[in-house]
């Protein structure tokens, strides 16, 4: 679907499938109010976006406390096109 300027959007099986072409993306958060945005290495696990991090770290933490915004893209400067996932929910810790 074409939704402004040229920009398309892609439905939730879409943004999946394009998620697998990358490995690296930003995870943001609040902390102490502010925002904060960090790399993550990631894997897409079902409905899943899922990424490691020590315990301890502002990251572990902040992801405990509320809502992430996860995001992932390519940009193709030859082409001048490109594509980002951005997927927004509340973290839960694996084991």
């Amino acid at each position: 679907m074409l939704a402004h300027r040229g920009y398309e959007l892609l439905d939730e099986s879409e943004c999946r499938d394009l998620l697998n072409f990358t490995s690296v993306g930003r995870i943001g958060l609040s902390i102490g109010a502010l925002p904060a945005i960090f790399p993550a290495n990631f894997v897409v696990d079902g409905d899943s976006v899922v990424f490691r991090t020590a315990t301890g770290t502002q990251l572990s933490e902040s992801t405990c406390r509320g809502v992430v915004a996860f995001e992932a893209g390519f940009i193709d400067p030859t082409g001048q096109v490109g594509w980002s996932v951005l997927a927004i929910g509340i973290p839960s810790e694996i084991g």
